[in-house]
């Protein structure tokens, strides 16, 4: 638990070697990300991502294969006054995609924007640049 604090109080310190635009990057970027994709993922897997149309006369277990479908093949929308268009280039215009892919590009974006600041700041040291900086401030 004390690595825990230990790691999280290194997170928040200021370090003179940074400023606002910095912490931008590699702090608020970071965590809106994952906050956006733990937010679609708990849409994507608890909640329900898309709503289809299905038969009554369809059983349960059929109607949550239909849901599946739609959420991995693309649909299209039709207002309920309008017939299935028999036309492919009709259907196609009217196609509704869902990229499941989201929330995983989120949070490597999320990873990538922190590992540069990581990188940044792990050569910041070794590299003694950090104290000729300290000298002018």
């Amino acid at each position: 638990m004390d690595f825990l604090i230990d790691t999280l109080n290194g997170f928040l310190t200021d370090r003179n070697e940074d400023d606002f635009f910095d912490r931008l990057n590699y702090q608020y970027t970071p965590t809106l990300f994952i906050l956006l994709a733990m937010i679609n993922i708990t849409k994507l897997y608890v909640g329900s991502a898309i709503t289809c149309f299905s038969k009554a006369e369809f059983p349960k277990s059929w109607n949550e294969y239909s849901k599946d479908y739609c959420l991995i093949e693309n649909t299209y929308y039709l207002r309920t006054d309008e017939s299935i268009p028999l036309e492919l280039e009709t259907r196609n215009s009217k196609q509704i995609s869902y990229y499941q892919w989201v929330p995983f590009m989120l949070i490597l974006q999320a990873a990538s924007f922190y590992l540069v600041h990581t990188i940044w700041r792990a050569f910041n040291w070794i590299s003694g640049i950090f104290f000729q900086y300290k000298l002018f401030i």
